[in-house]
């Protein structure tokens, strides 16, 4: 295939943050006596912070000081866990350098908010790579709506459907499908068998193999 755009989500796809995201959330909750699993963390990768406390908000029955408390304390220890041990995927350059030689457009569309991915881009010099900077915090839905790649494409004035998203959520390739572009999927190995991946158009284990797939 040869897309006119390349939309890369950010967590766990240009940086391995996921396990940041585990550890910030697990640590913040235990402070409120609230014992979260890998697996629950996991469900809800992909959403903006916001929708994570609210959607753990419904489950537990906090009040909205508790809400705000866990929010700022994530946000911060995320923070502090890119700064200091923050490292892009392997073959990350290499492909964006690829597609700008194709003159493929390169954009970003994280659900995170933009001071994390201002945290992400410093850490890894990343900062004038993308053509289109896109945070789930400047949109009403978040994924697995697909709103942020549809603003995305139109940022960069592509049809959605000359865009190629990669994703590494569940959540992501949702809403990848549904704005009506190709997904490449890069799920961790814990939930690469999740039936969810199957609508991807393709699935991949490093960043090193989606060159192949655009030579395709």
């Amino acid at each position: 295939m040869s897309p006119q755009a390349v939309i890369f989500d950010m967590d766990g796809v240009i940086i391995d943050s996921e396990p940041f995201w585990r550890q910030a959330e697990k640590e913040a909750f235990a402070r409120q006596s609230i014992l979260l699993t890998d697996d629950m963390c996991r469900s809800t990768a992909g959403l903006h912070l916001l929708k994570v406390v609210e959607h753990w908000q419904k489950r537990f029955g906090y009040d909205n000081e508790t809400k705000k408390t866990l929010f700022t304390e994530i946000d911060a220890r995320v923070i502090e866990l890119i700064h200091t041990q923050g490292k892009a995927f392997d073959g990350l350059i290499d492909l964006i350098e690829f597609l700008k030689q194709k003159n493929i457009k390169v954009a970003l569309a994280s659900g995170s908010s933009h001071k994390i991915i201002k945290t992400v881009l410093r850490r890894l010099h990343l900062e004038h790579k993308f053509e289109v900077i896109r945070s789930g915090e400047d949109e009403m839905h978040g994924k697995p709506h697909p709103q942020i790649f549809i603003t995305t494409a139109q940022m960069l004035e592509v049809d959605p459907v000359n865009c190629l998203v990669v994703e590494d959520s569940r959540n992501g390739v949702i809403a990848g499908k549904a704005a009506r572009m190709k997904v490449v999927a890069m799920p961790e190995q814990e939930i690469k068998h999740d039936p969810v991946f199957a609508i991807a158009d393709y699935c991949v284990e490093s960043l090193s193999k989606i060159q192949a797939i655009i030579g395709r």
